[in-house]
């Protein structure tokens, strides 16, 4: 299991629910082991960890990303991002 969806099921594996039971904000607890940060500058953001898997957030939900070939895509196989060959995606700044 990938250290996002261990997030994702602390969280109840629910995109909208954004506090565990134990109070803690998914957004805090994003900041505090997350290795970077990709913001489209439109209120979406894709944290990576450190085992290099991702979680998007945005102002109305979060979700697991996956990898899938040149794009990231959310849980439902939406597109989030074409990614350049190095795997950084296109349009989306890097924030450390």
């Amino acid at each position: 299991m990938t250290e996002a969806e261990k997030i994702a099921e602390r969280y109840g594996d629910d995109g909208q629910r954004w506090e565990d039971d134990d109070g803690v904000q998914l957004l805090d607890l994003l900041a505090e082991v997350k290795t970077s940060r990709w913001d489209r500058r439109d209120g979406m953001d894709v944290w990576e960890l450190e085992d290099g898997s991702l979680i998007v957030t945005c102002d109305g939900f979060w979700d697991v990303v996956t990898v899938n070939g040149s794009r990231w895509e959310d849980s439902n196989g939406e597109p989030l991002a074409d990614l350049y060959e190095d795997g950084e995606p296109k349009g989306w700044g890097y924030r450390a």
